[in-house]
């Protein structure tokens, strides 16, 4: 696993229910550093969340088009093959700042508990507004389901003229985290409506 990529994996607060922490780690002259985590429960196996996630083709449905967020991903150009450490792909996202215009790398695909890719994106901005970020999710068997848990890594450019850090901070603590629960809640509706969770029998 990547240097960079150990500090997700680091015992964070957790809960039975959606849980979501947010923790600022650095501040420097030209970026801010912040790391993330949000999880839930999903009555679908870890197979069926994993599968979802390694279909790269998925995430533009229940990261888009079934978020129900006004900040959403519109696009994603990945391979048809399966995905493998290494897999590149690229993606555009809408906010009401502009469209960030996303270059990603799979880095862990570890069947069925760990999914992991990095980011490097710039926002069509007047500044341009540049990041990069460290997405992970960790499945865990939790009774004939699964619980799901995203770790986001996340560093963002300042430039001149940029907005208040009051704002800066209230998007990275309040606005983010409920973009996660959306995120992480079409997951797991999409997971469940597969048909892929407990058996009936």
């Amino acid at each position: 696993m990547p240097a960079r990529s150990k500090s997700l994996v680091n015992d964070l607060p957790s809960q039975d229910m959606m849980d979501v922490v947010v923790v600022k780690t650095q501040e420097r002259m030209f970026h801010e550093e912040y790391l993330g985590s949000a999880s839930i429960s999903c009555t679908a196996t870890a197979q069926a969340v994993y599968d979802l996630l390694a279909d790269l083709r998925t995430h533009v449905v229940w990261g888009g088009q079934h978020s129900g967020m006004h900040q959403r991903l519109l696009t994603l150009d990945a391979p048809d093959a399966p995905v493998t450490v290494g897999t590149e792909f690229q993606s555009v996202g809408y906010t009401s700042h502009g469209l960030w215009h996303d270059r990603s790398r799979v880095t862990v695909a570890t069947s069925p508990s760990a999914f992991e890719f990095t980011t490097e994106g710039t926002m069509q901005s007047s500044p341009p507004f540049h990041g990069s970020w460290v997405h992970r999710y960790q499945i865990e068997p939790d009774g004939p389901g699964c619980k799901i848990t995203y770790h986001c890594q996340w560093r963002l450019t300042k430039a001149v003229g940029d907005r208040p850090r009051l704002r800066r901070s209230v998007f990275c603590q309040l606005v983010l985290p409920t973009i996660w629960e959306a995120g992480l809640k079409g997951l797991a509706a999409m997971a469940e409506a597969d048909g892929s969770g407990p058996s009936a029998d």
